[in-house]
């Protein structure tokens, strides 16, 4: 078994810990995280030290974690007549029917000794790599496996904070996410390897996982509604409807965003053959919705602009136009409804994130427990409009982390001087670190991610 067992299995014990602490403080602590990747530099020298010394690693198995563009195939071709153990059924480059008794004996032993690549020489005939000697397969450096690692983890680190930063996540959870990237060895992802960015499958299973916890709980309130409707859940039901439809606009420009955004890659496709190896696999495979999830936001606020909004809607109907008169096999209406199907799975997905971050999740508290890094939930925000001087200038916009002390001070002084009663409502922020439990766990038992999207 190779050595890259350890550092998943502390990988999922690092997620453990965080999911622990996010669900029981609120938080992700820096001194675990930063131990944790103290652990991940430790690991990558002793892997190369290791490797050095003839270890087993997964770059054995996997010799392209250990390269920067993966060998080529050989074409294999399939000889139309008789089965038999000679060339045309071993998967040899060239095939040759043996003729002679002698060569069927020399074809048996040609085949069970075939190299590790499949092909196999035909005793008598040169010409096959086997037979001619050909070029050996390069081998996996661990310096290019060193770099690779370094490569992913600062793409998850910023990522992370990207996300951070239009409010998906919190600070702790981007840190944590970065250092579980780094843990977790390249044969983490082998199943769905990306070179790019192999951790866009972390990604992706704990955004499922996450999928998973909020559908679940919106299932048990509207359950809760059902069998003891309470005023309290009555109001809550009737605020999502109302944040629906106040935001029906943004939806429809972030799928048309979206929508354009596959339609370019696509127009590129065609216009360059050149683009065909970056954008292929990312068109066929489940990959598109973690990029498209994670440009939903800054493609919605692009799309608030005329400028950009009109130039759009005029590609994507010029697209659509082309496809319904001039089709052909990969750019035709059905592929249309497809890739509009995707679009509408992204966007009902970030739909109830959303709502669950601007609806449901909120708590009473009595106003002298506020404190910073508190976030305000929409009920709390709704009332403060009725000051746009105070929301706009006195406090001042809230960061992704929370109030800030100051924001604090002057929220409780506002808050009693209105005689706005004893309570306050914050918002109970989603424990996002769990999720990233389950991902890892996921990434790590199934070395991909759950399920493939095809469209």
């Amino acid at each position: 078994m190779p050595v890259e067992i350890i550092p998943k299995i502390v990988a999922v014990v690092l997620a453990a810990i965080c999911a622990g602490t996010d669900f029981i403080w609120g938080k992700v602590f820096n001194k675990v995280v930063s131990r944790a990747l103290i652990f991940a530099a430790a690991w990558l020298a002793f892997t190369g030290a290791w490797h050095a010394f003839g270890g087993s690693t997964s770059m054995q198995e996997f010799p392209v974690l250990g390269m920067w563009k993966a060998p080529q195939k050989v074409e294999k071709q399939a000889f139309q007549g008789n089965d038999g153990p000679g060339a045309w059924n071993s998967g040899a480059p060239v095939s040759v029917k043996p003729e002679t008794e002698e060569e069927w004996e020399r074809a048996r032993q040609a085949q069970a000794a075939g190299g590790p690549d499949g092909a196999t020489a035909v005793a008598g005939k040169p010409g096959t790599p086997a037979a001619s000697g050909g070029a050996p397969a390069p081998a996996p450096s661990f310096w290019i496996y060193a770099a690779k690692m370094a490569i992913n983890a600062l793409t998850a680190l910023v990522i992370g904070m990207l996300m951070w930063w239009f409010g998906m996540w919190a600070a702790g959870d981007a840190k944590l996410f970065a250092a579980l990237v780094a843990i977790l060895p390249l044969s983490s992802y082998a199943n769905s390897y990306w070179p790019w960015f192999p951790a866009y499958v972390l990604i992706f299973n704990s955004f499922l996982a996450l999928l998973g916890i909020l559908v679940g709980e919106l299932l048990i309130r509207f359950i809760k509604l059902l069998v003891k409707p309470s005023p309290e859940d009555g109001d809550v039901w009737k605020n999502a409807l109302t944040w629906v439809r106040d935001h029906k606009l943004d939806i429809v420009r972030g799928f048309l965003g979206i929508l354009f955004f596959m339609m370019l890659i696509k127009t590129l496709r065609m216009a360059t053959q050149d683009f065909i190896g970056l954008f292929a696999t990312i068109q066929d495979s489940t990959l598109m919705y973690v990029i498209l999830f994670l440009i939903f936001q800054p493609l919605q606020k692009l799309m608030m602009k005329k400028w950009v909004l009109i130039p759009a809607v005029l590609f994507t109907a010029g697209f659509v136009a082309h496809a319904a008169i001039w089709p052909s096999g990969n750019h035709n209406v059905v592929t249309i409804v497809k890739m509009s199907g995707l679009m509408v799975g992204v966007v009902g997905f970030l739909i109830t994130y959303q709502l669950y971050l601007n609806v449901f999740d909120y708590r009473p508290i009595r106003i002298w427990e506020l404190r910073p890094q508190m976030l305000l939930s929409r009920k709390t925000t709704d009332t403060l409009k009725e000051d746009r001087d105070m929301l706009d200038h006195k406090m001042g916009p809230i960061g992704p982390d929370g109030l800030s002390r100051q924001q604090v001070e002057t929220l409780r002084r506002w808050w009693i001087d209105r005689g706005k009663g004893g309570k306050i409502w914050i918002s109970r922020t989603i424990p996002f670190a769990p999720a990233l439990f389950i991902g890892t766990i996921l990434t790590v038992i199934l070395s991909g991610y759950i399920f493939r999207v095809t469209y």
